[in-house]
């Protein structure tokens, strides 16, 4: 899957001109929505109501940000967007997000909000859009990088995750009765050296935003203990689409 850039006037350098015309083409633009980052290149658009006011889409933004604990970005037009880093901090821009696979609404938005007239035409181009980005083809692959860190001196007293053996440094969720914590883990073929961060479900804060029932039981790009492989699993972020309400 790929990722794009830009768009602009003409007076610029002319073979730069049309490559930014082309990437600008693939920007969904039937305003409002929010896009939210699944996974890098990997990107969710749900459509918001055109006739509501700006304030009113920004805390329905707010709400599925909230829920869902992903960055994104609120979409008004192509020079205006509010950017949610996905921890609480917010930022008004005139960059909106460009290019990337898109995704048809795979994570809900709130309940409680009016279709507008027009909608169902809005959702067909957006059906439309989304399925020519989607025609590369390409497959994910996780990435653990972010549930590991550099081991100091100190970490030796962690202990080592072998098969069964449960190592000094993970202990059992008093709550879930996961295993939580920071261990080694010598069976990794790329971080074997490094030290790993072991989370429980109780630390699993991304949440559908229309059933409020978690997104996975387990928190996107974290890494859990798996009882029947007796190993450490990374959580991708594509995990999450794979929810469905009840």
């Amino acid at each position: 899957m790929s990722v794009h850039g830009c768009k602009k006037e003409n007076y610029r350098n002319p073979s730069r001109y049309f490559r930014e015309r082309k990437l600008a083409f693939q920007t969904f633009a039937s305003f409002p929505y929010l896009s939210t980052r699944v996974f890098p290149a990997l990107y969710n658009i749900n459509l918001y109501p055109s006739g509501c006011s700006e304030s009113d889409l920004v805390e329905l933004a707010r709400h599925q940000v909230a829920a869902n604990k992903l960055p994104a970005c609120l979409v008004l037009n192509w020079s205006r967007g509010l950017w949610f880093d996905g921890v609480g901090g917010e930022t008004w821009n005139s960059f909106i997000p460009k290019g990337g696979a898109i995704l048809d609404g795979k994570l809900k938005s709130p309940r409680g909000y009016m279709l507008e007239l027009g909608f169902g035409e809005r959702s067909k181009l957006l059906d439309e859009f989304s399925s020519a980005s989607l025609r590369s083809g390409g497959y994910l692959v996780g990435d653990p990088e972010n549930c590991v860190r550099e081991a100091t001196s100190e970490d030796v007293q962690l202990g080592e995750l072998k098969g069964n053996i449960i190592p000094h440094g993970l202990a059992e969720c008093r709550v879930c009765g996961d295993l939580k914590g920071e261990c080694f883990y010598p069976e990794s073929e790329c971080y074997s050296d490094k030290v790993w961060k072991v989370t429980c479900r109780c630390e699993n804060d991304n949440v559908c935003a229309a059933c409020g029932e978690p997104l996975f039981h387990h928190k996107q790009d974290s890494c859990f203990y798996d009882k029947v492989s007796c190993g450490i699993l990374h959580v991708a972020g594509y995990c999450v689409l794979s929810h469905v309400c009840q």
